[in-house]
């Protein structure tokens, strides 16, 4: 089975964030670049799934030189290729482009995505590199099973996906197919910093993305980034219980 997962670097912590180049993106300061949780429970999927049936694990991401981190880490889980499309890109839209590209040169049977990336939480892009690809693809996974014994030469995959509410949906997709994986699909491995750094001797293959997409650019432009304003709106009450209950039940009945 041929899988391919696309998985983000994120930074781990940041300051000093602000718009630059003319609001196509937003510069910060971070001591690293980790792999986006979400997807990282993709990649541990994509492994259990190649150790299930066999096959090999592709991943690509879309970033300059300092998320190769994120690649090291997916080449000491048991990524066997590891891909990465040189931009520095913060629009979704213009992720999945370059991802699109990329993807028609490379042969598979599954695409995995996390749900959504912890910076810029969009649940775009994903779905965005389905449309573009033209495959069928299911949101927030919880479950995968593959078989691939339906009389012709199409395997399919039965999925689990969450649908609010505590309801779960179960449904069959044809392959090839893109499935955006939830967190706590399976139990997260420890990819100790030794390995981390002994990975570095292996090779990371390199994209442009203006090879890719000539001409391509962002769609979006950042007006503004700051941190949620601070609100002394705390208050406590003190008195008797009956007093304090009194009071509490008043200013809920202000608030409505």
């Amino acid at each position: 089975m041929r899988i391919v997962v696309c998985a983000k670097a994120v930074p781990a912590d940041i300051t000093d964030l602000k718009v630059v180049e003319g609001g196509n993106r937003l510069g910060y300061r971070t001591y690293q670049l980790n792999i986006n949780e979400s997807d990282e429970y993709a990649l541990e999927e994509a492994v259990a799934l190649k150790k299930q049936h066999g096959g090999d694990v592709t991943m690509m991401t879309v970033g300059r030189s300092d998320a190769d981190r994120a690649a090291y880490i997916g080449l000491v889980k048991g990524v066997d290729r590891a891909l990465r499309i040189d931009a520095d890109l913060a629009d979704p839209e213009a992720v999945a482009e370059v991802l699109a590209e990329a993807l028609r040169d490379i042969e598979y049977d599954l695409i995995l995505c996390g749900v959504e990336s912890s910076d810029n939480m969009s649940s775009e892009a994903s779905i965005s590199l389905a449309e573009r690809l033209g495959l069928p693809f299911a949101y927030a996974v919880t479950r995968i099973e593959v078989s691939d014994d339906t009389g012709d030469d199409t395997g399919v995959v039965f999925v689990n996906k969450e649908m609010g509410g505590g309801v779960e949906q179960v449904v069959e997709i044809s392959l090839p197919a893109l499935l955006c994986v939830q967190t706590g699909i399976v139990p997260m491995t420890y990819a100790p910093l030794r390995e981390v750094l002994k990975a570095r001797s292996k090779p990371i293959e390199t994209l442009a993305a203006e090879d890719l997409a000539p001409g391509g650019k962002t769609k979006i432009r950042f007006l503004d980034a700051f941190p949620p304003p601070k609100q002394n709106r705390a208050e406590i009450i003190e008195g008797e219980l009956s007093t304090v209950a009194a009071i509490a039940v008043s200013k809920v009945q202000e608030a409505l």
